[in-house]
């Protein structure tokens, strides 16, 4: 290379360096200026954000709280509160309250106010409590926490600064979901909401969480509701409008003018059938050439399948103003008012829980109303529409806003015999349509198996393929805004409603939890007599779609009744698609409740299918599930006599094991090998006792599951007054307190297993004549099969009835096989002899 070219390339380069040298400085100034701006930028929006947060952040005083000390110098200071027509709620950080305090208002120094103790509660960082100035009829005022719509929160917090102990917190409640703005303090202490006039207490903060007062049992009697300045609708008395009835023979409809929604969905108990049997769990028959669309007839297939059971019982026994049906005067279409009945339907939909002398104790939030159309504005659920047509098949509501019109139309079924438990809405929406939300309801609780049982389910078509999912349960709300659902179910285990689409919606779907307290159930009017039944356990659900956002007209297809086979059944065959023939598969809202429905549904739809047989033929649940058993036992006959062989011979090695044992106990290793040649030479397997057990458990799981979740057994009886119902735990007798482990009501059929259980292993395992010459072996096993007596009898206490019956018959059974069995051995025995 000559010098002109090594010159030329090193020019080139160092044109290169000093280029890139100089663009590589422009690019750092570039982003030094673009940092700076960015971090002016945030510094002031965090000023904007600060400067929000001060102006929607109350004062102190505008709370209305008083300070509490415990005496009237002011020496020692207890906390705070908040005082309301003769009660004060009282915050405090110190565990133990004394029974007295003295008040006066926060910041003066006016005269003390002495407060005697009501009741209290106590949290994780402090203890809250009620006191009183001493009126008799004290109440704490409060406002529901809203569930849809932004909110502030004033929180009134501990600081733990001695000079300047307290200090407001903003916060904001989004669809019911708290979250403090300033993420540097977490409060702990009193939520507020702003009510018409002032500032009212809402509940609790911990953990950066909103525990509504509504949710303690303990405050609950305490409190009565003000009314929010949102909300444009006009009410009666009771608050809810005037109610009006739709009716056919298997659902009565109650519908409120306030929201133009559903109130009450009142399902009658089971009928005469024309064309079934009654009790019978069989496919009602389908007109092969009429369309659902047609005309009704004379000929009713189907009323009713739904079976009272025991809380509906004593619900009338207990607590009648809670039983009647409709519970508030409604009218009918000629005008008249609807005779009120007492008991005779189950209530599908959670209502007002009503006090004895007739006033309403906890009422049903409008937002929470059945088809109810919902936004983050609480004033549009509580609008008030107006009849515009009421007949005996048909309802019309209309309501007016400031931006929308509002038309709703409820239709019964034309054939309610080939689409029984259907009704149809259609809404017609003018103006502002964004946002909006309808409702489900909330289903009223199903106590199955000692717990409640909520399901949320949704259809969904993926590729031309359609397929239902479970919704997870929600902590508060949740929304899932790419999903486009065919329909959704919201479902209490064996009763539930279906809303289906028939045009086209946004997509979008939302789950909220609310608490017991904001949607009561039936059950905590029987909490004093069952206390298992509390309004903290008892959640309910809400499932929301979104309407399109555009006027026009949308049709919608409900189902609410029960999630019964041969009912789903109908409705999937009669609502096939004319084109393609596609079914809505309603049939898959049914669920299979349990731990291992993996393992167990199998197993469990199998054994349906037993008992479906043997209901044919004997038409009793009962008789069915010992049919079941004794199929259960000839298919596992094989495997239970070799156990039972099994145990004969190892109860006849039993000296010689015993002998080993005792020969070689400081040698444990010895001890196993000697013990294991034994086995060996008389041909036993010392596991083979416990394999039998082993391969009942994927059944005996799968009947468990199968007493959950089949609708069939629900209210099905065996003995009228001790086993009503079969998917229920039978009650002998009951009592008005509750005992640990037992409650209030006492179970046999768990007792007799646990005997039986005993029994069966004093048969299996023998005791020799002389009690001495028994082995340490023996006497562990025959420990054991006590202590596991003792298990399942607990284990069994609160399982429905006839898993119990399955399991003592299974047992039963079992003994006479061994029985038969051992018989048969001593004959081979003595036949060898000779």
């Amino acid at each position: 290379m000559d010098k002109r070219s090594l010159f030329f390339i090193v020019l080139v380069s160092l044109s290169f360096f000093f280029v890139n040298l100089y663009f590589t400085k422009n690019d750092m100034e570039r982003q030094q200026a673009l940092k700076k701006e960015e971090t002016q930028k945030k510094e002031r929006l965090a000023k904007e954000q600060a400067a929000d947060i001060a102006q929607r952040t109350a004062a102190l005083s505008q709370l209305g709280l008083v300070e509490l000390y415990s005496d009237d110098a002011a020496s020692n200071f207890i906390g705070f509160g908040w005082k309301s027509n003769g009660a004060v709620l009282a915050i405090s950080k110190n565990p133990t309250l004394p029974k007295k305090l003295f008040a006066r208002e926060l910041g003066t120094t006016q005269q003390f106010s002495p407060l005697s103790y009501v009741t209290s509660e106590q949290e994780e960082n402090f203890a809250p409590a009620v006191y009183t100035t001493g009126a008799s009829d004290a109440k704490i005022a409060t406002l529901s926490v809203p569930i849809f719509g932004q909110y502030d929160v004033q929180v009134a917090a501990y600081t733990g600064d001695a000079d300047l102990p307290l200090e407001v917190v903003l916060g904001t409640l989004d669809d019911g979901v708290y979250t403090t703005l300033d993420h540097d303090r977490i409060p702990v202490g009193l939520a507020f909401l702003k009510g018409k006039n002032r500032y009212l207490p809402v509940g609790f903060i911990e953990n950066d969480k909103l525990v509504p007062l509504s949710e303690s049992s303990t405050f609950l009697p305490l409190l009565v509701l003000e009314n929010s300045t949102k909300g444009n609708g006009t009410t009666n008395g009771n608050g809810s409008g005037k109610f009006y009835l739709l009716e056919n023979p298997t659902m009565q409809l109650v519908f409120s003018e306030v929201g133009g929604a559903i109130v009450e969905i009142n399902l009658p108990f089971e009928e005469e059938v024309d064309k079934v049997e009654e009790g019978k769990e069989e496919l009602p028959q389908v007109h092969p050439k009429r369309s659902p669309k047609s005309e009704p007839t004379d000929e009713i297939y189907l009323k009713s399948v739904v079976k009272p059971t025991d809380p509906d019982r004593r619900m009338i026994e207990i607590d009648p103003k809670n039983a009647l049906f409709p519970q508030h005067p409604t009218l009918l279409p000629n005008g008249t008012e609807a005779p009120q009945k007492l008991g005779g339907y189950y209530p599908l939909l959670r209502r007002d829980l009503v006090e004895p002398s007739g006033k309403i104790k906890t009422k049903v939030s409008p937002e929470t109303y059945a088809l109810s159309i919902v936004s983050q504005y609480p004033e549009l659920a509580n609008l008030n529409y107006k009849v515009i047509s009421h007949t005996s098949d048909e309802i019309v509501f209309e309501g007016e806003q400031d931006m929308r019109k509002i038309r709703k139309t409820f239709r019964l079924s034309h054939a309610a015999d080939a689409l029984p438990y259907l009704f149809e809405l259609e809404i017609k929406m003018e103006g502002d349509t964004k946002g909006l939300w309808l409702t489900t309801g909330v289903p009223e609780v199903e106590w199955i198996a000692g717990s409640p049982a909520p399901v949320l389910k949704y259809r969904i078509t993926k590729s031309g393929s359609a397929q239902v999912e479970d919704a997870t349960l929600p902590t508060d709300t949740v929304t899932l805004n790419s999903l486009q659902p065919d329909w959704i179910a919201n479902s209490n285990g064996f009763f539930g409603i279906i809303v289906d689409p028939q045009t086209e919606i946004a997509n979008g779907l939302r789950a909220v939890r609310l608490s017991g307290a904001t949607a009561p159930s039936r059950l905590v009017a029987l909490a004093k007599e069952f206390p298992k039944w509390t309004a903290q356990d008892l959640p309910g659900y809400l499932m929301m779609l979104p309407l399109k956002p555009t006027s026009g007209t949308s049709k919608y297809r409900v189902i609410a009744g029960p999630f019964s086979t041969p009912i789903l059944k109908l409705l999937d065959a009669n609502l096939k698609e004319d084109l393609t023939g596609e079914s809505p598969d309603y049939i898959l809202c049914q669920s299979f409740h349990g731990w291992f429905t993996f393992i167990s549904e199998p197993f469990a739809k199998f054994l349906f299918w037993i008992m479906q047989g043997s209901f044919w033929i004997t038409g009793s649940w009962f008789l069915s599930i010992i049919a079941v058993t004794i199929v259960l036992r000839i298919l596992l006959w094989p495997l239970n006599a070799w156990s039972a062989r099994s145990t004969a011979a190892m109860q006849k090695v039993s000296p010689i094991v015993a002998s080993i044992q005792e020969k070689y106990k400081k040698d444990p290793k010895m001890m196993q090998l000697k013990m294991m040649e034994v086995y060996r030479e008389h041909k036993i397997n010392p596991l083979s006792g416990c394999l039998p057990l082993l391969i009942q458990m994927p059944f005996l799981i799968g009947m468990f599951d199968l007493l959950k979740s089949t609708y069939a057994l629900r209210g099905a009886s065996f003995i009228p007054g001790w086993i009503d119902d079969l998917s229920a735990p039978d009650v002998l007798f009951s009592w008005d307190y509750s005992i640990p482990l037992i409650g209030s009501e006492f179970h046999l059929l768990p007792f007799l297993l646990g005997g039986v259980m005993w029994l069966q292993a004093r048969i299996s395992s023998p005791a020799p004549s002389d009690p001495s010459k028994m082995t340490d072996q023996q006497r562990q096993q025959r420990s054991m099969m006590t202590f596991m007596s003792i298990i399942f009898t607990v284990m069994f206490y609160s399982f429905p009835s006839g898993l119990n019956i399955y399991w003592l018959s299974s047992m039963l059974l079992g003994i006479l096989q061994q029985l038969w069995t051992s018989g048969r051995l001593r004959l081979k025995k003595t036949a060898t002899k000779v």
